[in-house]
């Protein structure tokens, strides 16, 4: 299984808040928010055959966050993103020579905490044998992306920013096989199907159902999951490490 994590998405919001370094960089707990997310992955970045990170090259010279990464995890190869792109699934996209395969696919957001191991959700869309699967939380707030699925659990719409479903998503995809990414994600930019001016990934499921593949949910429990995607994220997750 390949594991693409992506941490090369804006963040502004942390610079007009005052951060001195970039999102990736912002301490957690006394460490940086790149260590402390690849460590909640730890169990499937174990089992992975190859680890891929995208990154702004721009902060790679500035700030070496591609030397940290290594310094976790030395096998880990780096995927240079030049400047911001249209969107999280355009971002995936640049590791194209590494995705256009059979292989299995895993893509993660890289500003997000799980506090539960995420293998059974690979070992279930494994077992069920899908072609695609995304792990979920209960949630209806417009702020995060959804996927609706039938009575037979078959996903038949996504969407991102507009509530259709109680089934929000973590930022956590499976893809048997990374072609079929490649090819989903290429048609939705071929339609512009772009959600406020960027391209994302969750949204590219709606091409995988119309290529009639199989797909998937995995629930985890709300409690365990934090955003780090904003200043805010970041204060309420150090809050819960302190108790």
């Amino acid at each position: 299984m390949r594991v693409l994590m992506l941490f090369s998405g804006d963040d502004k919001a942390f610079k007009d808040s005052g951060f001195q370094y970039p999102k990736n960089l912002t301490e957690i707990g006394g460490t940086p928010m790149i260590e402390n997310v690849m460590r909640c992955f730890s169990d499937v970045l174990g089992c992975a055959d190859e680890i891929l990170l995208t990154m702004r090259q721009q902060e790679i010279d500035r700030y070496h966050t591609s030397s940290v990464a290594k310094l976790l995890y030395p096998k880990v190869k780096i995927v240079s993103v030049p400047n911001i792109t249209k969107g999280a699934a355009c971002a995936v996209l640049l590791a194209i020579a590494s995705i256009d395969n059979s292989d299995e696919l895993l893509v993660i957001n890289g500003d997000i905490i799980i506090e539960q191991s995420i293998m059974p959700a690979i070992d279930d869309f494994r077992k069920r044998k899908l072609d695609g699967g995304v792990v979920t939380f209960e949630s209806v707030h417009p702020r995060w992306s959804f996927v609706k699925c039938d009575e037979t659990g078959q996903i038949i719409e996504a969407t991102e920013k507009r509530p259709i479903s109680k089934n929000a998503t973590v930022g956590v995809y499976y893809f048997k096989h990374g072609k079929d990414y490649v090819e989903a994600a290429e048609n939705m930019i071929r339609k512009d199907a772009a959600v406020n001016g960027s391209f994302y990934i969750c949204p590219a499921f709606n091409e995988l159902v119309l290529m009639q593949k199989k797909l998937g949910i995995y629930q985890i429990d709300r409690d365990n999951y934090y955003s780090l995607a904003s200043p805010s994220g970041v204060e309420a997750y150090e809050k819960h490490l302190e108790g």
